[in-house]
């Protein structure tokens, strides 16, 4: 979907669902997400606009925009206009930056490779396809397995990460929660599919499961 075709970092047809219930950001939507019954796509707390604009898909998964919307915009515009008398917060450190980061961080994926099913950092996945000149994404992007290391597999940090994001994945909200994504169709797609929290939980439970041999094989003498 080209630029022209939003109209406040929205699909045009849910603009006005922006200020109800999304918010001005992506962490604002994350949060609101969090925040409605069981982060699922159901229930009173979500209006019947997310089922009618088809942004809730038939799997329960919630199609969330990347982009910050118009009405946002226009309030950073006006506190960058505003006289600041104890100075400004210096570059990367405000407190809104802080947010939109941690937002970026919390989505992650599955590892696309059929014998794989790692947990993938999103943000990895997209610095290794733009590292190796693409943009597209390809199953292993982003993966510490030993499937998609490429020859530099480190046992103990994939473990150790693979059960930070599990844990991460089941909490129900907070800024360490994690947020279950479909991978994006390109690096230049601007919105993601946030899955169900209970898809979350049950790929979180099959992560731990995975997990068994390695543990058992670090742990042995």
């Amino acid at each position: 979907m080209s630029a022209a075709d939003r109209t406040s970092g929205l699909l045009p047809d849910v603009a006005a669902f922006e200020s109800e219930f999304y918010g001005g950001t992506l962490a604002d939507r994350l949060d609101a997400l969090a925040s409605s019954t069981a982060g699922r796509a159901s229930g009173p707390d979500i209006p019947d606009l997310l089922f009618n604009s088809g942004i809730a898909q038939s799997d329960g998964s919630v199609l969330v925009s990347m982009d910050a919307g118009m009405h946002t915009r226009n309030a950073w515009a006006a506190a960058r206009a505003r006289h600041h008398p104890n100075g400004r917060a210096q570059r990367g450190e405000a407190e809104g930056t802080a947010r939109a980061l941690a937002a970026a961080q919390s989505l992650t994926l599955v590892c696309a490779r059929v014998d794989c099913n790692a947990l993938v950092h999103l943000p990895a996945a997209r610095r290794q396809a733009i590292k190796e000149g693409r943009d597209e994404f390809e199953p292993g992007d982003g993966c510490g397995s030993k499937t998609c290391s490429r020859g530099n597999f480190r046992p103990g940090q994939f473990k150790r990460n693979q059960y930070r994001m599990a844990a991460a994945l089941e909490l129900p909200s907070g800024p360490k929660r994690r947020h279950l994504v479909k991978w994006p169709e390109s690096l230049a797609a601007r919105e993601v599919l946030v899955q169900t929290a209970r898809a979350a939980v049950s790929v979180a439970t099959a992560t731990r499961a995975a997990m068994a041999p390695l543990a058992s094989s670090l742990s042995s003498p």
